[in-house]
């Protein structure tokens, strides 16, 4: 398996993830629960980026082994899955595997539940016919929908039917096929549901910085 942390290229919070976060910083929340995955047996450990500092700091700070990708410049506008699969196919290239599964993390969802990850993995090893698993959140509310001329349209009711939300930044686990077909989740999805509310917290601003340091306590670890 190839655990993946993506940065977003365009992504606007990405100077904020070398934020003070207790003992370290923002980016290390994600980093570390990458790292605890290698107790699942064969797995390999990467970050893709454009951001230079990152990976500079990754370098200093990590004891465990980092791949480590620069993004070239033609690709700094790539939609996001396609470096994706570029980062997944670099990854393979330097390791000279062939992954079968990648985990997708990124920084920008810096509070996962405890055993989350693991509960990701064990829903896809129960059902093998599956091609990718996802963390969701019940919706309890409509859905609306902002059609081109300007008018609303409501997509889902809650009240009448069950609404998931994905939230894949906190792990994604998805087939190699997928992956390589340029769209990390695949036909047949299955479902991880977060109950914990704070693990929404989804960085693009220092008020959601506060706001994660303010939660990070209910994961169990001083922080």
């Amino acid at each position: 398996m190839l655990v993946l942390v993506g940065v977003r290229s365009a992504s606007q919070s990405r100077p904020l993830f070398l934020e003070a976060f207790g003992g370290g910083t923002l980016l290390d929340s994600t980093l570390e629960a990458a790292e605890q995955q290698i107790g699942h047996g064969n797995v390999h450990l990467a970050v893709t980026t454009d951001d230079l500092r990152i990976i500079e700091y990754l370098r200093g700070s990590r004891s465990q082994p980092w791949l480590t990708r620069l993004r070239p410049e033609d690709e700094t506008h790539a939609h996001y899955f396609d470096s994706l699969r570029l980062a997944f196919e670099w990854a393979e290239g330097e390791t000279g595997l062939g992954f079968e599964t990648a985990l997708i993390l990124e920084p920008s969802h810096p509070l996962r539940p405890p055993h989350l990850l693991d509960n990701v993995i064990a829903q896809m090893s129960k059902s093998p016919e599956l091609d990718t698993v996802v963390p969701v959140v019940r919706e309890y509310g409509s859905i609306w929908r902002r059609e081109s001329h300007g008018s609303l349209q409501r997509i889902s009711n809650s009240f009448s039917e069950e609404v998931y939300r994905e939230v894949a930044g906190l792990g994604l686990l998805t087939r190699a096929a997928a992956i390589r077909g340029g769209e990390p989740i695949g036909h047949d999805v299955g479902f991880v549901v977060v109950n914990e509310e704070w693990s929404l917290v989804d960085i693009h601003g220092e008020h959601s910085v506060e706001m994660a340091r303010r939660f990070a306590p209910l994961l169990g670890t001083e922080r």
